[in-house]
């Protein structure tokens, strides 16, 4: 079943939320092209997903930067830790190493890291973007 963003995923920020809302869609497509069986696609969805997810994870540590986010080191060293996690599933995926037991895990992984990173870790950000500052 594929992951529809609710309003309360909203962090009060339109570039992050459409960022959040864009990933969400391409670990939907996904999940599809993985179910439909197309490997090349596969490959092709992936990449956008490590770019994607790189962009927004520059974007986002800019912005809190900007907004004197007091803990952005730690949540890029969140961001850095999943990009490296992505890296080694796709060098496994493409030297065709465990490709049985990584599909799984990579789905489990987008879906669980996507979720929890929002609702969680992001979501510490609203208080600075809606000037509620004293509630963070």
């Amino acid at each position: 079943m594929p992951v529809e963003w609710r309003d309360n995923f909203s962090v009060g920020n339109l570039m992050i939320d459409g960022d959040h809302q864009a990933l969400i869609d391409i670990v939907n497509e996904y999940e599809r092209v993985l179910a439909d069986k197309d490997l090349d696609r596969l490959k092709d969805v992936y990449r956008r997903l490590f770019d994607y997810a790189e962009m927004h994870f520059e974007r986002e540590i800019a912005l809190q930067k900007a907004i004197h986010f007091p803990h952005h080191a730690a949540h890029a060293q969140r961001h850095d830790d999943l990009l490296r996690q992505l890296t080694a599933i796709h060098e496994a995926f493409v030297a065709g190493t465990e490709r049985k037991s990584i599909i799984p895990k990579t789905t489990q992984l987008l879906r669980g890291w996507l979720l929890t990173h929002i609702l969680k870790e992001d979501m510490k950000l609203k208080p600075y973007f809606t000037g509620h500052r004293g509630a963070a």
